[in-house]
């Protein structure tokens, strides 16, 4: 009885640790402060933005295609961050970017991204656009990566 006793302990035990340790995806909400097809970034980044004085500088950046400047959004950055993606420069205005979703694990954030493009039928304006968005999401410490995939927009 005694040795009965030890064998099942030991496959329960088993029978607990072999639970699926893959961790929990979720989504996380996000906030667009400034989208825009005329950004002042001529290569393609993406930038985590944790300060008052880093928003400043690529508030500027951002801007700096422009006369004016708006004012610069109010952001709590004791509470929140922001994200910033730029595709770079394109030779016409068919390109776009679009920010699919933003999912959170255990160990990281995602930021997956659409790079748009006019499809061989579409008719679009021949000026070199900059695409850009900047989007707000609460505060974490966990390491940020991009994820950018291409879109053709199909106009038939």
């Amino acid at each position: 009885m005694k040795y009965l006793t030890i064998i099942l302990s030991i496959i329960l035990f088993s029978c607990a640790n072999t639970k699926n340790t893959t961790s929990n995806i979720i989504e996380i909400p996000f906030k667009s402060i400034e989208k825009s097809t005329n950004g002042g970034f001529e290569n393609p980044t993406t930038k985590v933005i944790t300060s008052q004085a880093g928003f400043e500088d690529i508030w500027q950046k951002i801007w700096s295609r422009t006369s004016d400047t708006p004012q610069i959004p109010k952001i709590d950055f004791a509470k929140n961050q922001l994200l910033l993606v730029a595709i770079g420069a394109k030779n016409n205005g068919g390109y776009g970017l679009e920010i699919e979703k933003i999912t959170e694990t255990k160990n990281e954030i995602i930021v997956n991204y659409f790079e748009t493009k006019a499809g061989e039928k579409c008719l679009t304006t021949q000026a070199i656009v900059f695409p850009f968005e900047l989007i707000e999401i609460k505060k974490s410490i966990k390491k940020i990566n991009f994820n950018s995939s291409e879109k053709t927009i199909d106009c038939n």
